[in-house]
């Protein structure tokens, strides 16, 4: 065998063998990536999940605001000053109490409003929501605050509505207010 055999042989194992390394390194690299973007993809849907709660609660206690709100575009509420208020109710009210802590959950007076096409699961799911959306109706008094000495500006009732809204689980709440008149 002549020299060049040799070292043609020498080179084809050492060329073998540094093959089989770099494979490795690349397969171990592409394992790392693999793993980082499923990990990326899963927060993703986590995030979209609870933006997905979140605009579902949101939405919840708009539906109570708005009826709140044309409730109190019923004739028989146009004077009407309010009771106190001390429970939840299913019957719509009129307050002259302010809502303790519309943060605070859950909520110890207002009135549960359950809209006809919303259906109501304690385990949450999809298409469902965990609690009735509420809602809370205070009597402010007249005027934009106490201000109505003008003799050619009327004197209006004011009321300040607050609803609360769930989403699929009880985690996923929003709060809403609005100050409310009739001009």
């Amino acid at each position: 065998m002549n020299n060049n055999t040799a070292n043609l042989s020498r080179v084809h194992h050492i060329q073998c063998g540094f093959v089989l390394i770099a494979s490795l390194l690349m397969l171990l690299l592409l394992t790392i990536m693999s793993l980082a973007m499923g990990k990326t993809f899963e927060l993703q849907e986590m995030m979209s999940g609870n933006q997905r709660e979140k605009i579902r609660a949101f939405e919840s206690a708009e539906t109570a605001l708005n009826f709140a709100e044309s409730w109190l575009n019923l004739p028989v509420n146009l004077t009407n000053t309010g009771i106190t208020c001390t429970a939840v109710t299913t019957t719509p009210v009129i307050c002259n109490n302010a809502l303790t802590s519309p943060a605070t959950l859950p909520w110890s007076m207002g009135v549960s409003y359950a809209p006809a096409n919303m259906t109501i699961s304690s385990t949450g799911g999809a298409g469902t929501y965990s609690n009735n959306p509420m809602f809370y109706i205070q009597y402010l008094g007249l005027g934009l605050g106490s201000n109505c000495a003008p003799v050619t500006t009327p004197c209006v009732p004011m009321y300040q509505i607050t609803a609360l809204g769930f989403g699929g689980d009880s985690r996923s709440v929003a709060v809403l207010q609005s100050i409310y008149g009739f001009f």
